[in-house]
């Protein structure tokens, strides 16, 4: 039984480098000034997606009957729909608002340097460098992740029913899918950032490409995930 509750853990962590997880938490963590609230960002994200994910399969387990087909294509859609929403935001952000910025330390403590956004209409403080940061997303992320967890329950409740002899070992291994999971998206949020910090330090003039850059991936993977099931249904190619 260790060795099938450790797949499902090593199966999670896997899950979360999905090219559409990536593309949420992409969006998610454009404009955090450190790693560290890149990471917190990554976890609740991850925390919501177990929970949906332990919540979807309690249900179809106990109730004993799967998930209509046609429910699970419409919760990929609200996924993907979700994308385009998020991806749009990353847009308004980059190109509505005013990309500015500046370093400066909070409290005597490390100096650091990150861009932020505001609108056109707007003027900063007296003091340019003593404002708070935008407020951590968490409940966002969180709300995110449910849906990605939704989107993701069908197949993952058939694997785990095929796999297992009884309720109580399919839960379990649902819940070391989602630990793994959360632990993927928090090293996935981690490796995001980095890339973006450096550009805001090196190369500060082409962030904002860099942000629509992250806003278009996510369109185009919810387009995507809307689109598949019009374009391969049946498993062949309908246009």
């Amino acid at each position: 039984m260790g060795y099938f509750l450790i797949i499902g853990f090593v199966l999670g962590l896997r899950h979360a480098f999905d090219a559409d997880h990536i593309a949420a938490v992409m969006t998610l963590i454009l404009g955090r000034p450190t790693r560290r609230e890149s990471v917190r960002i990554g976890i609740a994200w991850g925390f919501g997606h177990a929970l949906m994910l332990l919540v979807a399969s309690a249900i179809v387990l106990f109730g004993g009957q799967g998930i209509d087909p046609r429910y699970a294509t419409l919760f990929e859609s609200a996924a993907g729909a979700m994308l385009i929403v998020l991806g749009l935001d990353v847009l308004r952000r980059a190109f509505v608002t005013r990309l500015h910025g500046h370093g400066h330390r909070h409290g005597g403590k490390t100096y650091h340097y990150h861009f932020h956004s505001h609108d056109s209409g707007s003027a900063h403080d007296d003091d340019p460098h003593a404002h708070a940061h935008t407020p951590l997303t968490l409940g966002r992320a969180c709300a995110v992740g449910l849906v990605h967890g939704l989107a993701g329950s069908a197949a993952l409740i058939l694997l785990s029913v095929a796999a297992t002899p009884s309720i109580g070992l399919a839960l379990l291994y649902v819940v070391f899918f989602g630990v793994g999971t959360l632990a993927g998206m928090a090293l996935v949020a981690l490796l995001l950032a980095i890339p973006f910090r450096y550009c805001e330090m090196a190369h500060p003039g082409r962030l904002k490409l860099a942000h629509a850059a992250a806003g278009c991936m996510s369109i185009a993977l919810g387009a995507w995930l809307i689109l598949e099931p019009l374009l391969f249904s049946g498993g062949a190619v309908t246009g």
